[in-house]
Protein backbone atom coordinates (compact mmCIF):
# COMPACT_ATOMS: atom_id res chain seq x y z
CA UNK A 1 0.00 0.00 0.00
CA UNK A 2 1.24 3.62 -0.91
CA UNK A 3 2.57 5.81 2.02
CA UNK A 4 0.69 9.27 2.00
CA UNK A 5 2.65 12.00 1.83
CA UNK A 6 2.86 14.64 4.72
CA UNK A 7 4.72 17.88 5.09
CA UNK A 8 5.87 20.22 2.34
CA UNK A 9 6.07 17.95 -0.81
CA UNK A 10 2.76 16.39 0.47
CA UNK A 11 1.11 19.54 -0.99
CA UNK A 12 -0.09 19.89 -4.32
CA UNK A 13 1.95 21.81 -7.19
CA UNK A 14 -0.01 24.85 -7.00
CA UNK A 15 0.16 25.60 -3.09
CA UNK A 16 3.72 24.44 -3.27
CA UNK A 17 4.72 27.12 -5.96
CA UNK A 18 2.57 29.95 -3.85
CA UNK A 19 4.67 28.82 -0.45
CA UNK A 20 7.76 29.31 -2.48
CA UNK A 21 7.29 32.72 -3.84
CA UNK A 22 6.73 33.66 -0.09
CA UNK A 23 10.58 31.84 1.00
CA UNK A 24 13.26 34.20 1.53
CA UNK A 25 15.45 35.04 -1.26
CA UNK A 26 18.26 33.38 0.53
CA UNK A 27 16.64 30.01 1.39
CA UNK A 28 15.51 29.07 -2.02
CA UNK A 29 18.69 26.79 -2.52
CA UNK A 30 18.88 25.28 0.23
CA UNK A 31 14.79 24.11 -0.36
CA UNK A 32 15.53 23.09 -3.65
CA UNK A 33 18.34 20.71 -2.87
CA UNK A 34 15.92 19.44 0.15
CA UNK A 35 14.28 16.64 -2.01
CA UNK A 36 13.57 15.54 -5.84
CA UNK A 37 10.45 17.28 -5.64
CA UNK A 38 10.83 20.67 -4.38
CA UNK A 39 13.83 20.73 -6.66
CA UNK A 40 11.63 19.96 -9.93
CA UNK A 41 9.11 23.14 -8.00
CA UNK A 42 11.58 25.34 -7.60
CA UNK A 43 13.03 25.74 -11.34
CA UNK A 44 10.81 28.86 -11.84
CA UNK A 45 12.86 31.04 -9.02
CA UNK A 46 15.90 29.24 -9.41
CA UNK A 47 15.68 30.97 -12.98
CA UNK A 48 14.71 33.68 -11.75
CA UNK A 49 17.89 34.11 -9.30
CA UNK A 50 19.97 33.09 -12.62
CA UNK A 51 18.75 35.90 -14.57
CA UNK A 52 18.98 38.59 -11.64
CA UNK A 53 21.91 41.16 -11.93
CA UNK A 54 24.06 42.17 -8.65
CA UNK A 55 24.71 45.68 -10.94
CA UNK A 56 21.60 47.49 -11.91
CA UNK A 57 21.91 51.24 -13.33
CA UNK A 58 19.22 53.79 -15.05
CA UNK A 59 20.79 53.67 -18.56
CA UNK A 60 17.34 51.50 -19.79
CA UNK A 61 14.48 53.91 -18.41
CA UNK A 62 12.09 51.08 -17.83
CA UNK A 63 14.54 49.09 -15.34
CA UNK A 64 13.90 51.35 -12.43
CA UNK A 65 10.54 50.93 -12.66
CA UNK A 66 10.36 47.04 -13.18
CA UNK A 67 12.31 46.33 -10.39
CA UNK A 68 10.12 48.70 -7.98
CA UNK A 69 6.83 46.29 -9.55
CA UNK A 70 8.68 43.08 -7.93
CA UNK A 71 9.68 45.13 -4.61
CA UNK A 72 8.82 43.11 -1.82
CA UNK A 73 10.64 41.25 1.25
CA UNK A 74 10.93 38.37 -1.01
CA UNK A 75 11.61 39.40 -4.45
CA UNK A 76 14.22 37.70 -5.59
CA UNK A 77 15.38 40.59 -8.20
CA UNK A 78 16.20 43.25 -5.54
CA UNK A 79 17.65 40.43 -3.10
CA UNK A 80 20.76 40.45 -5.96
CA UNK A 81 20.95 44.25 -6.43
CA UNK A 82 24.31 44.95 -4.84
CA UNK A 83 25.80 48.33 -6.84
CA UNK A 84 23.28 50.41 -8.27
CA UNK A 85 24.70 53.29 -11.16
CA UNK A 86 22.30 56.50 -12.21
CA UNK A 87 23.38 58.20 -15.08
CA UNK A 88 21.14 61.05 -15.61
CA UNK A 89 17.81 62.85 -14.77
CA UNK A 90 14.81 62.03 -17.04
CA UNK A 91 12.40 64.44 -15.85
CA UNK A 92 9.07 64.08 -18.80
CA UNK A 93 7.68 61.50 -20.00
CA UNK A 94 9.20 62.48 -23.84
CA UNK A 95 12.48 61.46 -21.76
CA UNK A 96 12.48 58.13 -21.16
CA UNK A 97 14.54 56.91 -23.53
CA UNK A 98 18.33 55.07 -23.42
CA UNK A 99 20.92 56.67 -22.27
CA UNK A 100 23.66 56.75 -24.27
CA UNK A 101 26.86 56.97 -22.90
CA UNK A 102 30.28 57.52 -25.33
CA UNK A 103 33.86 56.35 -24.95
CA UNK A 104 34.29 60.13 -24.69
CA UNK A 105 32.42 60.00 -21.65
CA UNK A 106 29.40 62.12 -22.97
CA UNK A 107 25.65 61.11 -21.52
CA UNK A 108 22.82 61.66 -23.79
CA UNK A 109 19.94 60.08 -24.13
CA UNK A 110 19.37 58.44 -27.83
CA UNK A 111 17.37 59.74 -30.32
CA UNK A 112 14.62 57.31 -30.08
CA UNK A 113 10.46 57.23 -29.29
CA UNK A 114 10.13 57.25 -25.69
CA UNK A 115 9.05 53.97 -24.11
CA UNK A 116 5.39 53.99 -22.38
CA UNK A 117 6.08 52.81 -19.01
CA UNK A 118 1.95 53.01 -18.19
CA UNK A 119 2.58 54.01 -15.07
CA UNK A 120 -1.09 54.12 -13.80
CA UNK A 121 -2.34 56.49 -10.85
CA UNK A 122 -2.74 52.63 -8.95
CA UNK A 123 0.02 52.18 -9.24
CA UNK A 124 1.47 55.89 -7.93
CA UNK A 125 -0.50 55.07 -5.06
CA UNK A 126 0.94 51.61 -4.23
CA UNK A 127 4.19 53.26 -4.77
CA UNK A 128 3.50 56.28 -1.90
CA UNK A 129 2.25 53.32 0.29
CA UNK A 130 5.87 51.63 0.11
CA UNK A 131 7.12 55.28 0.66
CA UNK A 132 4.47 55.40 3.86
CA UNK A 133 6.07 51.96 5.56
CA UNK A 134 9.40 54.18 6.24
CA UNK A 135 9.03 58.05 6.08
CA UNK A 136 6.31 60.66 7.23
CA UNK A 137 6.60 62.79 3.81
CA UNK A 138 5.54 66.46 4.71
CA UNK A 139 2.65 67.85 2.72
CA UNK A 140 5.04 69.84 0.33
CA UNK A 141 7.31 67.30 -0.24
CA UNK A 142 4.15 64.62 -1.17
CA UNK A 143 2.97 66.95 -3.67
CA UNK A 144 6.41 67.22 -5.00
CA UNK A 145 6.70 63.78 -5.44
CA UNK A 146 3.08 63.06 -6.81
CA UNK A 147 3.79 65.73 -9.40
CA UNK A 148 7.23 64.43 -10.70
CA UNK A 149 5.73 60.73 -11.13
CA UNK A 150 2.82 61.95 -13.00
CA UNK A 151 4.97 64.71 -15.40
CA UNK A 152 7.61 61.48 -15.61
CA UNK A 153 10.62 62.54 -13.47
CA UNK A 154 12.09 59.54 -12.22
CA UNK A 155 14.36 61.01 -9.08
CA UNK A 156 12.06 59.59 -6.80
CA UNK A 157 11.82 56.44 -8.58
CA UNK A 158 15.33 56.21 -7.98
CA UNK A 159 15.40 56.99 -4.31
CA UNK A 160 12.36 54.32 -3.98
CA UNK A 161 14.40 51.73 -5.58
CA UNK A 162 17.17 52.50 -3.15
CA UNK A 163 15.55 52.36 -0.08
CA UNK A 164 14.01 49.22 -1.49
CA UNK A 165 17.48 46.94 -2.04
CA UNK A 166 18.05 45.00 0.69
CA UNK A 167 21.63 43.91 0.20
CA UNK A 168 22.47 47.23 -1.32
CA UNK A 169 26.35 48.29 -0.47
CA UNK A 170 27.14 50.61 -3.43
CA UNK A 171 25.78 53.85 -5.05
CA UNK A 172 27.50 55.54 -7.98
CA UNK A 173 26.20 58.73 -9.46
CA UNK A 174 27.60 59.50 -12.56
CA UNK A 175 28.90 62.99 -13.05
CA UNK A 176 29.30 64.25 -16.91
CA UNK A 177 29.41 68.21 -16.26
CA UNK A 178 30.31 69.87 -13.02
CA UNK A 179 27.51 71.02 -11.86
CA UNK A 180 25.41 68.21 -12.49
CA UNK A 181 23.42 66.99 -9.79
CA UNK A 182 21.00 64.11 -9.79
CA UNK A 183 17.37 64.42 -8.69
CA UNK A 184 17.64 61.08 -6.52
CA UNK A 185 20.25 62.29 -5.16
CA UNK A 186 18.56 65.20 -3.66
CA UNK A 187 15.08 62.60 -2.86
CA UNK A 188 17.53 60.93 -0.93
CA UNK A 189 19.09 63.67 1.00
CA UNK A 190 15.57 64.16 2.34
CA UNK A 191 14.33 60.72 2.58
CA UNK A 192 17.63 60.07 4.76
CA UNK A 193 16.32 63.14 7.35
CA UNK A 194 12.65 61.55 7.02
CA UNK A 195 13.93 58.73 8.49
CA UNK A 196 15.87 60.23 11.24
CA UNK A 197 12.61 61.93 12.10
CA UNK A 198 10.49 58.80 12.09
CA UNK A 199 13.51 56.41 13.49
CA UNK A 200 12.51 53.82 10.28
CA UNK A 201 15.06 53.21 8.32
CA UNK A 202 14.23 51.50 4.81
CA UNK A 203 16.36 48.32 3.98
CA UNK A 204 18.70 49.26 1.26
CA UNK A 205 19.39 52.66 3.51
CA UNK A 206 20.29 50.30 6.30
CA UNK A 207 22.58 47.81 4.28
CA UNK A 208 23.60 51.27 2.15
CA UNK A 209 27.65 51.16 2.95
CA UNK A 210 29.87 52.88 0.31
CA UNK A 211 28.52 56.27 -2.09
CA UNK A 212 30.52 57.87 -4.69
CA UNK A 213 28.90 60.98 -5.66
CA UNK A 214 29.71 62.76 -9.04
CA UNK A 215 32.21 60.07 -10.62
CA UNK A 216 33.31 61.63 -13.71
CA UNK A 217 33.20 60.28 -17.09
CA UNK A 218 36.16 62.09 -18.41
CA UNK A 219 34.62 64.98 -19.98
CA UNK A 220 36.51 68.41 -19.24
CA UNK A 221 33.81 71.02 -17.02
CA UNK A 222 31.51 73.81 -18.87
CA UNK A 223 31.28 76.20 -15.35
CA UNK A 224 27.85 77.81 -15.59
CA UNK A 225 26.03 75.36 -16.47
CA UNK A 226 22.87 73.76 -14.64
CA UNK A 227 24.14 75.88 -11.74
CA UNK A 228 20.04 74.83 -10.49
CA UNK A 229 21.85 71.20 -9.35
CA UNK A 230 25.12 72.45 -7.78
CA UNK A 231 25.95 70.03 -4.68
CA UNK A 232 25.48 71.80 -1.40
CA UNK A 233 27.18 70.74 2.18
CA UNK A 234 23.37 69.30 3.13
CA UNK A 235 23.70 66.58 0.57
CA UNK A 236 27.17 65.41 1.68
CA UNK A 237 25.82 65.66 5.12
CA UNK A 238 23.05 63.61 4.76
CA UNK A 239 25.04 60.69 3.57
CA UNK A 240 27.24 60.67 6.75
CA UNK A 241 23.63 59.76 8.58
CA UNK A 242 23.21 56.60 6.88
CA UNK A 243 23.36 53.89 9.50
CA UNK A 244 26.14 51.79 7.92
CA UNK A 245 28.01 54.27 6.10
CA UNK A 246 31.82 53.38 5.58
CA UNK A 247 32.84 55.20 2.69
CA UNK A 248 32.00 58.45 0.98
CA UNK A 249 33.58 60.40 -2.20
CA UNK A 250 32.11 63.64 -2.92
CA UNK A 251 33.14 65.95 -6.85
CA UNK A 252 32.77 69.58 -6.71
CA UNK A 253 30.85 70.18 -3.53
CA UNK A 254 29.83 73.96 -3.23
CA UNK A 255 29.40 74.80 0.57
CA UNK A 256 26.07 76.55 1.21
CA UNK A 257 26.94 78.19 4.22
CA UNK A 258 25.40 82.07 4.23
CA UNK A 259 26.06 85.01 6.75
CA UNK A 260 22.42 84.29 8.82
CA UNK A 261 24.26 80.73 9.97
CA UNK A 262 27.00 82.42 11.92
CA UNK A 263 26.12 81.81 15.31
CA UNK A 264 24.27 78.36 14.65
CA UNK A 265 25.62 75.44 15.41
CA UNK A 266 26.59 73.21 12.39
CA UNK A 267 26.48 69.89 14.04
CA UNK A 268 22.92 70.93 14.97
CA UNK A 269 21.87 72.40 11.45
CA UNK A 270 23.38 69.37 8.89
CA UNK A 271 22.26 67.11 12.18
CA UNK A 272 26.06 66.12 12.32
CA UNK A 273 26.12 64.61 16.22
CA UNK A 274 29.37 64.15 17.19
CA UNK A 275 30.59 60.69 17.13
CA UNK A 276 27.35 59.42 15.67
CA UNK A 277 28.20 58.30 12.23
CA UNK A 278 29.43 54.99 10.96
CA UNK A 279 31.93 56.41 8.45
CA UNK A 280 35.59 55.70 8.25
CA UNK A 281 36.76 57.43 5.10
CA UNK A 282 35.84 60.86 3.57
CA UNK A 283 37.32 61.64 0.02
CA UNK A 284 36.43 64.98 -0.83
CA UNK A 285 37.57 66.11 -4.55
CA UNK A 286 37.47 69.61 -5.99
CA UNK A 287 37.14 70.83 -2.69
CA UNK A 288 36.32 74.74 -2.19
CA UNK A 289 34.96 76.53 0.59
CA UNK A 290 35.13 74.35 3.12
CA UNK A 291 36.27 76.35 6.18
CA UNK A 292 33.32 76.74 8.17
CA UNK A 293 32.45 72.77 7.72
CA UNK A 294 35.71 70.73 9.15
CA UNK A 295 34.71 70.00 12.81
CA UNK A 296 31.12 68.87 11.72
CA UNK A 297 32.20 66.42 9.13
CA UNK A 298 35.44 65.36 10.52
CA UNK A 299 34.12 65.29 14.30
CA UNK A 300 30.74 63.02 13.24
CA UNK A 301 32.73 59.62 12.76
CA UNK A 302 32.94 57.73 15.86
CA UNK A 303 35.81 55.34 14.07
CA UNK A 304 37.06 57.92 11.15
CA UNK A 305 40.08 56.53 9.42
CA UNK A 306 40.75 58.54 6.65
CA UNK A 307 40.26 61.76 5.45
CA UNK A 308 41.19 63.09 2.19
CA UNK A 309 41.00 66.53 0.50
CA UNK A 310 41.74 66.92 -3.20
CA UNK A 311 42.24 71.14 -4.54
CA UNK A 312 41.53 73.13 -7.79
CA UNK A 313 44.89 75.15 -8.38
CA UNK A 314 42.07 78.03 -9.76
CA UNK A 315 40.28 77.59 -6.71
CA UNK A 316 40.67 78.11 -2.80
CA UNK A 317 39.68 76.11 0.40
CA UNK A 318 40.93 78.14 3.25
CA UNK A 319 41.90 77.06 7.07
CA UNK A 320 43.69 73.58 5.91
CA UNK A 321 45.22 73.66 9.23
CA UNK A 322 42.29 73.26 11.16
CA UNK A 323 41.85 69.89 9.84
CA UNK A 324 44.74 68.07 11.80
CA UNK A 325 43.65 69.95 14.84
CA UNK A 326 39.52 68.79 14.45
CA UNK A 327 41.67 64.91 13.79
CA UNK A 328 43.56 65.37 17.10
CA UNK A 329 40.07 66.66 18.94
CA UNK A 330 37.68 63.80 17.67
CA UNK A 331 39.86 61.02 16.81
CA UNK A 332 43.32 60.73 17.57
CA UNK A 333 43.80 57.24 18.15
CA UNK A 334 41.51 55.69 15.45
CA UNK A 335 42.41 58.18 12.54
CA UNK A 336 45.15 56.32 9.92
CA UNK A 337 45.28 58.70 6.77
CA UNK A 338 45.79 62.23 5.96
CA UNK A 339 45.98 63.02 2.32
CA UNK A 340 46.14 66.46 0.71
CA UNK A 341 46.05 66.36 -3.07
CA UNK A 342 46.98 68.96 -5.55
CA UNK A 343 48.02 71.53 -2.59
CA UNK A 344 48.31 74.62 -4.84
CA UNK A 345 43.72 75.25 -4.59
CA UNK A 346 44.95 74.64 -0.72
CA UNK A 347 45.50 77.04 1.78
CA UNK A 348 46.18 76.96 5.79
CA UNK A 349 46.10 80.09 8.02
CA UNK A 350 49.85 81.72 7.55
CA UNK A 351 51.14 78.55 6.58
CA UNK A 352 50.76 76.19 3.08
CA UNK A 353 48.16 73.67 4.15
CA UNK A 354 48.92 72.85 7.60
CA UNK A 355 52.19 73.07 10.11
CA UNK A 356 53.47 69.05 10.47
CA UNK A 357 53.87 69.64 14.09
CA UNK A 358 49.78 69.79 14.53
CA UNK A 359 49.55 66.03 13.54
CA UNK A 360 52.25 65.22 16.14
CA UNK A 361 49.85 64.17 19.00
CA UNK A 362 47.30 62.02 16.40
CA UNK A 363 48.78 58.72 17.67
CA UNK A 364 46.73 56.48 15.17
CA UNK A 365 48.18 57.94 12.32
CA UNK A 366 50.32 55.88 10.05
CA UNK A 367 50.13 57.94 6.69
CA UNK A 368 50.07 61.56 5.48
CA UNK A 369 51.51 63.93 3.12
CA UNK A 370 53.05 67.39 3.97
CA UNK A 371 54.08 70.22 1.99
CA UNK A 372 58.38 71.02 2.28
CA UNK A 373 57.41 74.63 2.71
CA UNK A 374 55.43 73.62 5.90
CA UNK A 375 58.21 71.47 7.00
CA UNK A 376 60.75 74.62 6.69
CA UNK A 377 58.47 77.00 7.91
CA UNK A 378 57.97 75.62 11.31
CA UNK A 379 61.50 75.43 11.17
CA UNK A 380 62.07 79.13 10.58
CA UNK A 381 59.28 79.27 13.27
CA UNK A 382 61.90 76.82 15.70
CA UNK A 383 65.14 78.07 14.94
CA UNK A 384 64.31 81.50 14.43
CA UNK A 385 66.75 83.29 12.21
CA UNK A 386 70.65 82.38 11.10
CA UNK A 387 70.34 78.94 12.58
CA UNK A 388 73.34 76.31 11.76
CA UNK A 389 73.73 73.19 9.72
CA UNK A 390 73.76 71.74 12.75
CA UNK A 391 71.25 72.87 14.52
CA UNK A 392 68.88 72.78 11.33
CA UNK A 393 69.59 68.69 10.88
CA UNK A 394 68.90 68.51 15.04
CA UNK A 395 65.42 69.65 14.46
CA UNK A 396 64.65 67.43 11.84
CA UNK A 397 65.72 64.73 13.87
CA UNK A 398 63.21 65.84 16.61
CA UNK A 399 59.60 64.20 16.81
CA UNK A 400 57.04 66.78 14.71
CA UNK A 401 54.97 64.24 13.28
CA UNK A 402 52.90 61.05 14.70
CA UNK A 403 55.70 59.32 16.44
CA UNK A 404 54.41 55.89 14.84
CA UNK A 405 53.87 57.31 10.99
CA UNK A 406 54.87 54.60 8.53
CA UNK A 407 54.09 56.17 4.94
CA UNK A 408 55.35 60.01 4.61
CA UNK A 409 54.73 61.72 0.99
CA UNK A 410 56.37 65.02 0.99
CA UNK A 411 55.51 67.61 -2.10
CA UNK A 412 56.36 71.20 -2.96
CA UNK A 413 59.57 73.14 -3.06
CA UNK A 414 62.29 73.88 -0.34
CA UNK A 415 62.15 77.46 0.71
CA UNK A 416 64.93 79.03 -0.71
CA UNK A 417 65.17 82.28 1.11
CA UNK A 418 65.94 81.04 5.07
CA UNK A 419 67.40 77.87 3.89
CA UNK A 420 70.25 80.64 2.29
CA UNK A 421 71.05 81.44 4.99
CA UNK A 422 72.20 78.34 6.40
CA UNK A 423 75.31 78.47 3.74
CA UNK A 424 74.53 81.08 0.80
CA UNK A 425 77.62 79.02 -1.52
CA UNK A 426 75.32 75.51 -0.95
CA UNK A 427 72.67 73.51 -3.12
CA UNK A 428 69.02 73.87 -0.64
CA UNK A 429 68.23 70.18 -2.13
CA UNK A 430 71.72 69.74 0.14
CA UNK A 431 70.56 70.46 3.28
CA UNK A 432 67.58 69.10 2.82
CA UNK A 433 68.88 65.75 1.86
CA UNK A 434 71.46 65.72 4.82
CA UNK A 435 68.34 66.50 7.21
CA UNK A 436 66.72 63.75 5.80
CA UNK A 437 69.39 60.99 5.76
CA UNK A 438 70.20 62.15 9.79
CA UNK A 439 65.87 61.71 10.20
CA UNK A 440 66.01 58.42 9.18
CA UNK A 441 69.64 57.09 10.58
CA UNK A 442 68.16 58.64 14.06
CA UNK A 443 65.48 56.44 13.81
CA UNK A 444 63.09 59.40 14.69
CA UNK A 445 60.22 57.25 13.15
CA UNK A 446 60.78 54.01 14.55
CA UNK A 447 57.64 52.66 11.77
CA UNK A 448 58.59 54.50 9.34
CA UNK A 449 58.18 51.98 5.81
CA UNK A 450 58.05 54.89 2.72
CA UNK A 451 59.34 58.02 2.18
CA UNK A 452 58.42 59.75 -1.22
CA UNK A 453 60.84 62.66 -2.15
CA UNK A 454 59.75 62.81 -5.90
CA UNK A 455 57.47 65.74 -6.19
CA UNK A 456 60.30 68.00 -4.21
CA UNK A 457 62.62 66.65 -6.99
CA UNK A 458 60.38 67.70 -9.41
CA UNK A 459 60.26 71.54 -8.57
CA UNK A 460 62.79 72.89 -10.57
CA UNK A 461 63.01 75.65 -13.02
CA UNK A 462 66.30 74.43 -14.02
CA UNK A 463 68.45 71.07 -14.33
CA UNK A 464 69.65 69.62 -11.02
CA UNK A 465 73.53 69.09 -11.64
CA UNK A 466 73.34 65.85 -9.61
CA UNK A 467 70.67 63.27 -8.45
CA UNK A 468 69.09 63.97 -5.34
CA UNK A 469 68.72 62.84 -2.03
CA UNK A 470 71.48 60.21 -2.55
CA UNK A 471 72.39 60.47 1.30
CA UNK A 472 68.61 59.75 2.32
CA UNK A 473 68.53 57.17 -0.25
CA UNK A 474 71.72 55.50 1.29
CA UNK A 475 70.15 55.79 4.84
CA UNK A 476 67.36 54.38 3.90
CA UNK A 477 68.80 51.54 2.52
CA UNK A 478 70.80 50.69 6.12
CA UNK A 479 67.68 51.20 7.54
CA UNK A 480 65.31 49.50 5.59
CA UNK A 481 63.46 52.51 5.00
CA UNK A 482 62.42 53.46 1.21
CA UNK A 483 63.22 56.34 -0.33
CA UNK A 484 61.32 56.95 -3.30
CA UNK A 485 62.90 59.55 -5.68
CA UNK A 486 62.96 59.67 -9.52
CA UNK A 487 66.30 57.66 -9.74
CA UNK A 488 64.93 55.19 -6.83
CA UNK A 489 61.53 53.78 -7.74
CA UNK A 490 61.37 51.09 -5.45
CA UNK A 491 58.56 51.71 -3.11
CA UNK A 492 57.65 48.28 -1.83
CA UNK A 493 53.84 48.33 -3.25
CA UNK A 494 53.25 51.53 -0.65
CA UNK A 495 51.55 53.68 -3.85
CA UNK A 496 48.42 51.68 -3.61
CA UNK A 497 47.96 52.58 -0.22
CA UNK A 498 47.52 55.86 -1.25
CA UNK A 499 43.49 56.80 -1.48
CA UNK A 500 41.99 57.48 -5.08
CA UNK A 501 39.41 59.32 -7.00
CA UNK A 502 36.97 57.52 -8.56
CA UNK A 503 37.01 57.72 -12.54
CA UNK A 504 34.47 56.61 -15.03
CA UNK A 505 36.52 53.22 -15.31
CA UNK A 506 34.82 52.36 -11.83
CA UNK A 507 31.62 52.75 -13.42
CA UNK A 508 30.95 49.37 -14.64
CA UNK A 509 27.70 49.26 -16.46
CA UNK A 510 29.83 51.80 -18.96
CA UNK A 511 31.54 51.44 -22.12
CA UNK A 512 34.98 52.04 -20.30
CA UNK A 513 36.35 48.80 -19.87
CA UNK A 514 38.33 47.73 -17.34
CA UNK A 515 41.37 50.27 -16.26
CA UNK A 516 44.71 50.14 -17.89
CA UNK A 517 46.57 47.28 -15.81
CA UNK A 518 49.57 49.73 -16.28
CA UNK A 519 48.14 52.51 -14.56
CA UNK A 520 48.87 54.03 -10.86
CA UNK A 521 48.02 56.25 -8.62
CA UNK A 522 49.16 59.58 -8.92
CA UNK A 523 50.38 60.67 -5.35
CA UNK A 524 50.59 64.43 -5.95
CA UNK A 525 46.97 64.51 -7.54
CA UNK A 526 44.94 61.74 -6.21
CA UNK A 527 43.94 59.97 -9.75
CA UNK A 528 44.61 56.79 -11.55
CA UNK A 529 47.03 57.59 -14.59
CA UNK A 530 49.47 56.57 -16.89
CA UNK A 531 52.70 56.45 -15.19
CA UNK A 532 54.56 57.21 -18.26
CA UNK A 533 58.03 56.38 -18.73
CA UNK A 534 58.73 56.69 -15.22
CA UNK A 535 62.52 57.58 -15.24
CA UNK A 536 63.67 56.40 -18.80
CA UNK A 537 66.24 59.56 -18.76
CA UNK A 538 65.60 61.02 -22.57
CA UNK A 539 62.40 62.13 -22.58
CA UNK A 540 61.34 65.71 -22.33
CA UNK A 541 60.07 65.48 -18.89
CA UNK A 542 63.09 63.43 -17.34
CA UNK A 543 65.30 66.04 -19.27
CA UNK A 544 63.24 68.72 -17.33
CA UNK A 545 64.77 67.82 -14.01
CA UNK A 546 68.41 66.42 -14.98
CA UNK A 547 70.61 65.85 -17.90
CA UNK A 548 71.28 62.27 -19.66
CA UNK A 549 74.37 62.05 -18.16
CA UNK A 550 73.07 62.50 -14.09
CA UNK A 551 70.48 60.15 -15.31
CA UNK A 552 72.89 57.13 -16.97
CA UNK A 553 75.53 57.65 -13.65
CA UNK A 554 72.48 57.37 -11.33
CA UNK A 555 71.13 54.33 -13.17
CA UNK A 556 74.15 52.59 -12.79
CA UNK A 557 74.88 53.39 -8.91
CA UNK A 558 71.15 51.76 -8.59
CA UNK A 559 72.34 48.77 -10.28
CA UNK A 560 75.75 48.18 -7.98
CA UNK A 561 73.68 49.19 -5.41
CA UNK A 562 75.58 52.51 -4.57
CA UNK A 563 74.29 55.53 -3.14
CA UNK A 564 77.13 57.90 -3.24
CA UNK A 565 76.30 61.55 -3.95
CA UNK A 566 77.82 61.74 -7.66
CA UNK A 567 80.34 64.43 -7.33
Amino acid sequence: METAQTGLVGLSAELIFHIIDYVHPSSHLSLALSCTKLHRHSQAILDRHRAAHSIASDLQPETVLELLRRAGPCSVELWHVRELEFWGNRSSWEEWRVWGVSMEGLIRLVDAEPIKPNLQRDEILDLFSMAKQWWDIPEDEFDAARNELETGGDGFLKMLLIASCPRLHTIRFAKEKEYHMHTSHRWMTKAISWSMDSGRWPPGFQSLRNVLIGVSTGVPAVPGENEEYELRFGDFAAVLNLPGIHSVYIRDLYPDYEEEDEGQEMEEKYRLRPGSSTIQHIYIDCAQNLQEFYDPFLGVGKDLQSMTLRGLDDTYCDDTDAIPDALRKFCPETFRKMTFYRPGGLHGYRCGVYLPDATSDISGMRQLSVGIDDIDLLAMYDLGAGPSIEEYIDWWCQLMLPENIEVIMIWGATSNEWLNELDGDADVMDFADTAIAAMIKAGTYKNLKVLYLDDVERQTETQHEKACFQKSIAAGREMGVHVYTLTNREDGGYWREFPVAADRFDLKTGPFGERPASWKINRRDGVWEDPGCEGCGECEECLRVYPEHVWKSAATSLCDGLEKPEA
